[in-house]
């Protein structure tokens, strides 16, 4: 049987803290009362959960499962219990958001910035990755909305909702120095030949580099010759210009590299790939009030600063 809500919840607050005095302050209860419902918690389950250590006291090993445990729970009921009481002026809780590294750097720090100084009450746990990671999170309900690449075709493939966010271009690039040992001339971008050549991708799968070529041949390879593979954008980069292969990057990170030639586009007679970065969430799911103002606030942001952001992927620098 699950012991009682209050025994837990003063168990965690002493874990939180490391004092019973700190937690019967923020429980308002007295220092004895908070001892007690420890001891009959520790009593109940049969198991010490803390070392006494003088004024303060330690977790047990079996006391570190526990509030682990406990924590995202109590979290959580925390920030409902809050919203609820709260006035409708003022937001609290937190909001669980994933997204690409690069795109969190680039604009999604900004955004939660100019977030926060309206809504001080509202605190953000972000968790950095690839699409179908996140995709995978926010379907078992881990975060509560995600920013992912190539949004209209994970829209397809799985139970998500979406809102179109950003559109970023895309190139396949590689070192000069690859290029002449293994292309040549535009002569050689074709199919055939560019399905043959190394690849520098986010995954194992290589999906965003099937994507290109669905785009530019309106067919796929059955598999391509993966060099590398790091989820990260900048390093993807770094090893492109060591020439060990082609990668799809978007045009605004590399524009100084293409420029100075130490990067090669490859072109075909199509234009360029198109990102459409998009913010993922369940469509069952009702949200919280303060998931339905961010995301608002979210489409309001990138609609506001579009000339901003714009002017900033032309100029290969973000401010």
């Amino acid at each position: 049987m699950i012991p009682n809500l209050e025994k837990l919840k003063n168990f965690y607050y002493v874990a939180e803290t490391g004092k019973i005095s700190r937690a019967s302050k923020l429980l308002k209860v007295t220092r004895s009362a908070v001892s007690q419902q420890i001891k009959n918690l520790e009593d109940e389950l049969n198991t010490q959960l803390f070392i006494r250590s003088g004024p303060s006291i330690i977790l047990t090993r079996e006391g570190y499962v526990l509030h682990e445990a406990l924590s995202p729970l109590l979290n959580s009921i925390e920030n409902v219990v809050k919203e609820l009481q709260g006035s409708k002026k003022e937001l609290y809780g937190i909001l669980k958001i994933g997204a690409p590294l690069e795109f969190t750097t680039n604009f999604l720090s900004k955004l939660i910035a100019d977030f926060r100084l309206k809504n001080p009450g509202v605190r953000f746990d972000i968790t950095l990755g690839i699409p179908p990671i996140l995709v995978s999170l926010l379907i078992s309900n881990k975060l509560d909305m995600c920013f992912i690449d190539a949004g209209d075709v994970f829209e397809r493939m799985h139970p998500i909702s979406t809102r179109k966010i950003l559109i970023e271009d895309q190139i396949l690039t590689c070192s000069r120095t690859y290029y002449k040992d293994h292309i040549h001339n535009s002569k050689n971008h074709t199919y055939e030949n560019l399905s043959n050549l190394d690849f520098i991708s986010h995954v194992e799968q290589a999906t965003e580099i099937f994507f290109w070529f669905k785009h530019h041949f309106s067919k796929v390879p059955r598999r391509v010759e993966l060099s590398v593979i790091s989820d990260s954008i900048r390093t993807n980069i770094a090893f492109t210009k060591q020439g060990l292969g082609l990668a799809l990057i978007p045009t605004y990170l590399i524009k100084n590299e293409l420029k100075t030639n130490k990067l090669v586009r490859i072109n075909t007679y199509k234009e360029d790939y198109r990102n459409m970065i998009k913010l993922a969430q369940l469509p069952n799911k009702k949200p919280l009030p303060i998931e339905r103002a961010f995301v608002q606030f979210c489409s309001e942001f990138f609609f506001r600063n579009h000339k901003t952001i714009k002017k900033m992927m032309n100029s290969n620098r973000l401010n």
